[in-house]
């Protein structure tokens, strides 16, 4: 006989369950984390793309992945779009989602979030040009620089011309 595992709590439940599409803005984000190498060693960028138009709506980049890389990019996202309440806001089981400090942020911005198997989500389920392009970019001036221009030219990207 197999045990049964243990249900999910709620705050962590799939909502999505592999159906990444969105009918109007801000009504569903979905949130990761890449790894872009230096030559002073990994750069994070954290990124939080809204499903229906497939924009990076918040982004942050650091040299770590605490919880303050996820929180940072999640914020910028909530001061720039201004979701509803409801919100879904997906991302994967790593760590810094999990975190007491991330999900007070969802819940003081009446969020909903949900949760799936560790993944790469934003390339992965809404295979974003833009996310990839972007990554692509600063992967290769990452492969010759230092985290400063990496992240100088990250804003660049980010905000366009």
């Amino acid at each position: 006989m197999h045990d049964r595992q243990p249900s999910r709590p709620a705050d962590r439940a799939n909502l999505l369950k592999q159906q990444f599409s969105a009918a109007l803005p801000n009504t569903v984000w979905l949130t990761d984390i890449t790894y872009l190498p230096t030559g002073e060693g990994w750069l994070y960028l954290a990124a939080v793309l809204d499903l229906a138009t497939r924009k990076i709506v918040g982004w942050s980049m650091r040299d770590h992945m605490r919880t303050e890389l996820t929180s940072a990019a999640l914020m910028m996202a909530t001061q720039r779009q201004r979701p509803a309440v409801g919100l879904i806001c997906h991302s994967d089981r790593g760590s810094q989602y999990a975190a007491e400090a991330y999900r007070k942020q969802l819940a003081d911005m009446k969020a909903t979030p949900s949760m799936s198997r560790t993944a790469a989500l934003i390339k992965r389920a809404a295979r974003n040009r833009t996310v990839l392009m972007v990554e692509h970019n600063l992967s290769v001036v990452a492969s010759l620089s230092d985290r400063i221009t990496v992240l100088a030219r990250g804003k660049v990207l980010a905000e366009g011309p």
